[in-house]
């Protein structure tokens, strides 16, 4: 039977991250290395082939836009798969990934992450200019971009939970296209953890006759629910099962 967890709100934690001091200003500003990617990459390939059992789906969807820049929005289900999987989908350049200044510092990777292409958002509105550069050229150099728009983990979790609109500036700003990167959870065998299969679909281009905040939106939504028609359709098993409190 699945285990039941409980959840007062969508933006709550299921996942313990490390406090967030105030970051060393030279944290937020390591460099991509190549070096570093190619061995996470090839831990990519340990962890998310071989211990999370992830299969991927209609990946031929990128075929056409690889060397250009787009974004993939997936749901945030897996600790450290969520960081490797893009990895796995970029061919002949490096996968980027928006992530939480909080995992600078996890134990041992948090300090390498930059290194290896995550792009931290820092911490205040001071530092926004300069990483929207940053995302900006990533996505000129033809890079693609993911990001995580649930913004917290639940692991395992079968639902698709609400979007921030906001996660969608990026695409609409740069008028450029997204996926949706759907994992969804399937029974192996029993007592174990379950198969991932994840599913790609779009491309999904912004309404550029729309304002700024209704092609945020109308995308969010788009996006929203093409997860949500495979989460249905293809989550088959709930190896947590996410429920929440009711309060009196």
């Amino acid at each position: 039977m699945a285990r039941v967890q409980y959840f007062d709100s969508y933006t709550q934690d299921m996942v313990a991250l490390p406090p967030v001091d105030t970051p060393d200003p030279r944290a937020l500003s390591r460099e991509y290395n190549p070096t570093v990617y190619a061995a996470a990459k090839a831990f990519a390939e340990l962890l998310c082939r071989g211990a999370l059992h992830v299969r991927v789906q209609n990946e031929q969807v990128l075929d056409p836009y690889r060397g250009q820049g787009y974004f993939l929005y997936g749901n945030h289900t897996q600790p450290m798969g969520d960081a490797f999987l893009p990895m796995l989908l970029a061919k002949g350049v490096p996968a980027k990934t928006i992530a939480n200044v909080a995992n600078l510092q996890v134990p041992i990777i948090g300090p390498y992450i930059q290194a290896g292409g995550a792009l931290v958002v820092p911490p205040d509105l001071h530092g926004m200019p300069a990483f929207l550069q940053t995302v900006t050229a990533c996505i000129q150099a033809g890079e693609p971009v993911t990001i995580y728009p649930e913004a917290h983990v639940w692991p395992y979790d079968t639902q698709i939970r609400p979007f921030s609109r906001a996660a969608f500036h990026y695409p609409v700003t740069l008028q450029v296209p997204s996926f949706a990167m759907t994992s969804t959870y399937q029974a192996r065998r029993l007592g174990t953890k379950p198969k991932i299969t994840v599913y790609l679909d779009g491309p999904f281009w912004p309404d550029s006759t729309l304002s700024t905040r209704q092609a945020q939106q109308q995308l969010a939504d788009t996006v929203h629910g093409q997860m949500a028609k495979r989460a249905a359709q293809f989550s088959t098993y709930a190896y947590i099962d996410y429920r929440k409190r009711v309060t009196s």
